[in-house]
């Protein structure tokens, strides 16, 4: 029955508001194949309320054999040497062990490849993995810290990397990038007053609103859950922030998740353009103030005087906000005014000011959540720069399909 059943399946996608990750894992594997960097198992387990599949693929990246009689490097080890072989059975039986250990359910595959083949191994599996419309919808990857790359003995190069997740992105699947550590919360451990930070900037379909939710109903935060924090950023000085804070809770009432919203001001810089794709102009791609206007949501959005004391204010995560904050002479905290000549923000001035706030706001969460940067050649030292003095950053960037209930 379950095979007729399959049998009739479409390939095509699934309604959009039945979307739920579908999550493929990608692990990085050491030369013994034991698997690195084992709290993305965690986060992936995490994720199991969506009732999507869980695939986790391991990457073994083979070395040269050594040619005991001559002593010499002959070509590369291929399935041909029984030796590797074996090594991705146990491999694959390890990942499973872990996935056990982390109560996750789902399938464990390990691929071989050589380290210029990292990439096409990688885009096999997201093509592969899965049968029909149960197939992944959405790639974890953990974000290579400076150990991990190449001219420090890892095995990722940055330009690998970037070419990695841009064909993971034109496959037109969500793709979540863990920059963590060990302190991420365990399956087994429980975090009775845990805190997810989501710092929204890019609307992107609303992933960046479900994906914590969805993590913060899971058993680790304790019975109530992971508390919600949802910081919008303003990113013009046109959006009166009273207004969009009540457009953004009335939506979460709607969506039926509960977090507490805070604005923050960051209208001085330009990072979001460091966010979004240069020339796009659908829903996905618009700010948070963008998809809220008159034109999408009939909130309306009313200019500031233009007095040049008149700045918008930053709402505290414990007070209501009352209106504008009259910041003399712009010294206020939340001001960013480092201009390049021309009055141009470098991506890296955008990325420090962006660390600022979130050091400033959310360096006690447990996890912080906000969109993914466009793939510009500072992205590696802009991620580093915007990560730098935090723990565990989840970066999200949705495929341009995924949409919660309450949009579609």
């Amino acid at each position: 029955k379950t095979l007729s059943s399959l049998s009739h399946t479409t390939t095509s996608d699934l309604n959009a508001k039945n979307w739920r990750p579908q999550l493929l894992t990608l692990m990085n594997l050491d030369s013994s194949g034991l698997p690195k960097k084992t709290f993305l198992l965690s986060l992936a387990s995490q994720l199991r309320k969506g009732k999507g599949i869980n695939i986790v693929v391991g990457t073994l990246v083979r070395g040269n054999k050594i040619n005991s009689s001559a002593d010499s490097v002959t070509d590369q080890v291929g399935m041909e040497d029984e030796e590797l072989c074996n090594t991705i059975a146990k491999s694959r039986n390890v990942l499973h062990q872990y996935m056990s250990r982390e109560q996750l359910d789902g399938f464990a595959v390990v691929s071989a490849t050589t380290r210029d083949g990292i990439s096409d191994a990688i885009w096999s599996a997201v093509l592969h993995s899965g049968l029909g419309p149960i197939s992944p919808n959405t790639v974890l990857i953990s974000f290579p810290t400076l150990e991990d790359r190449e001219g420090n003995g890892g095995y990722w190069s940055e330009e690998s990397y970037l070419k990695t997740i841009a064909g993971i992105k034109n496959m037109k699947v969500a793709l979540m990038i863990l920059r963590g550590c060990d302190l991420f919360p365990r399956s087994h451990d429980i975090v009775p007053s845990g805190v997810i930070d989501v710092w929204w900037m890019i609307h992107e379909g609303g992933l960046l609103l479900l994906l914590p939710y969805i993590l913060s109903k899971n058993q680790v935060w304790g019975r109530k859950g992971a508390k919600l924090r949802i910081f919008v950023i303003t990113t013009s000085s046109t959006e009166n922030p009273t207004k969009l804070r009540d457009a953004v809770m009335n939506h979460l009432a709607q969506a039926r998740i509960a977090a507490e919203v805070t604005v923050v001001n960051m209208s001085k810089t330009t990072i979001d353009t460091d966010m979004r794709i240069d020339g796009t102009n659908d829903s996905y791609s618009k700010t948070v103030g963008e998809f809220f206007s008159k034109a999408s949501y009939e909130v309306p959005y009313l200019p500031l005087s233009g007095e040049n004391d008149i700045e918008l204010g930053y709402v505290d995560e414990t007070s209501e906000y009352t209106g504008f904050d009259e910041l003399k002479n712009q010294e206020s905290d939340d001001s960013f005014s480092v201009e390049e000549p021309g009055g141009v923000k470098s991506p890296i001035d955008n990325a420090k000011k962006f660390n600022e706030m979130l050091k400033k706001h959310s360096s006690e969460s447990n996890l912080i959540v906000t969109n993914m940067p466009k793939l510009f050649p500072e992205f590696f030292d802009y991620v580093d720069t915007m990560c730098d003095g935090l723990n565990n950053v989840l970066l999200v960037k949705g495929s341009g399909k995924e949409v919660i209930t309450t949009y579609a």
